[in-house]
């Protein structure tokens, strides 16, 4: 059996964060819970979840068994989706 060395780190990362794909319908409330206001002073800062996205995005990590590669490239996916 071959065995492979992983060189290039970034780029087998982002390919563990694209291995689970998964697509869910979310109601128009709990979009505008999940997105954080909109505040002119914070452009360019780190990005804040709310508190419902935050619980919405761990329960599915232990409901599907996620690991936190696939979730926060659900995330990231889900976020340019809502936007």
């Amino acid at each position: 059996m071959s065995q492979y060395k992983v060189r290039n780190w970034s780029q087998y990362n982002e390919s563990l964060k694209k291995r689970g794909s998964l697509s869910l319908w979310i109601s128009e409330d709990a979009i505008k819970k999940w997105q954080p206001p909109k505040d002119p002073n914070f452009i360019g800062a780190p990005q804040q979840y709310s508190d419902d996205a935050i619980l919405c995005m761990m329960a599915l990590k232990v409901v599907y068994n996620m690991p936190y590669r696939q979730l926060v490239r659900f995330l990231v996916t889900s976020q340019k989706v809502m936007a």
